[in-house]
């Protein structure tokens, strides 16, 4: 194998991606926030200063990249102007990237999106990489500006771009909603999901390294878009309900109707936790599975792997 970088190598997802790009034989480099004592790791500060980074130098040799590093999801929001933040990192940080790999001849750049850009709802059977984009928060929007950028960008060029649009990301050390969700079932407190029997994707960090290799790997991944999750979907009764299992915690799933959960969301204007709650969005994997021969590495959805952030 040749020689990848994997931006944002230390957070949840790009350390189990470094890993697996190593098991697999390739040389790893990465780009890291804040300074570590590890061969081939380059410093490039806060996510915010990609736009000022220089390059060039870290792309030295480099045949593919994997970008991971972006501002995600943002619980408490500060920022004055999300959108422009988001656009900033997520966007132009992005075309910087490019834009040096392209001057360094890097052969592959895969980039991760979001299954947001597809919308925050799917019908019974799922979105596929044929379905329309419906982007309408922030992130979402950014990285939907970022993917069309990048086209236009290698249809120039001729680098090979790969863009994987995953689901809620879960596995040990994660943050965001899934950590938010794991405190209140540790805490005990009662959840109005017991009658939430909707069906929703996740993506176990493991399995969604072992497609980023493949992506990096596979001759016919060039050119192409993924969405990507586990192979079966749960709802959020189920997932409740396992988490509370793996930490021998006896859940409170209280009863409500959806429509009365759907009434309250109104009236409090949330919206989006009732849509997190209670909505479906399901992913349809076939693409990855008959495309590029990809088989998830972890069957079922395990959260037993995951820590209780303190």
């Amino acid at each position: 194998m040749g020689k990848v970088l994997i931006t944002g190598a230390n957070g949840f997802i790009g350390s189990v991606t470094c890993k697996a790009f190593g098991d697999a034989g390739w040389a790893v480099s990465g780009t890291v926030r804040s300074p570590v004592v590890e061969e081939n790791m380059f410093t490039i500060g806060d996510v915010g200063a990609m736009t000022a980074t220089d390059w060039l130098p870290i792309l030295v040799g480099i045949e593919v990249i994997v970008h991971l590093a972006g501002r995600a999801h943002v619980l408490k929001e500060t920022a004055t102007d999300p959108l422009a933040e988001f656009r900033r990192v997520n966007t132009e940080g992005t075309r910087q990237l490019m834009s040096a790999a392209e001057q360094a001849g890097v052969k592959r750049f895969v980039f991760i999106s979001s299954i947001g850009v597809n919308g925050d709802l799917s019908d019974k059977a799922g979105f596929t990489e044929e379905s329309p984009v419906n982007p309408h928060k922030p992130y979402a929007v950014s990285k939907y500006e970022a993917e069309l950028l990048l086209r236009s960008m290698v249809a120039k060029s001729g680098m090979e771009l790969v863009i994987v649009r995953p689901p809620l990301v879960y596995g040990t050390g994660v943050k965001g909603n899934f950590a938010k969700l794991q405190k209140l079932v540790a805490a005990g407190i009662p959840l109005p999901v017991g009658l939430a029997n909707n069906q929703r994707t996740l993506i176990s960090v493991e399995n969604l390294a072992s497609f980023l290799v493949c992506c990096a790997e596979h001759p016919q991944a060039a050119g192409e878009l993924f969405l990507i999750g586990d192979e079966e979907s749960i709802s959020t009764r189920e997932l409740v309900t396992l988490i509370g299992q793996s930490i021998g915690k006896k859940n409170m799933l209280l009863p409500i109707p959806p429509f009365m959960a759907h009434l309250g969301a109104q009236l409090i204007g949330k919206q989006d936790i009732y849509n997190q709650l209670f909505g479906s969005l399901v992913v349809n994997i076939s693409k990855a599975k008959n495309l590029v021969s990809w088989q998830p590495v972890a069957t079922g959805v395990d959260v037993s792997i995951n820590r209780i952030s303190e």
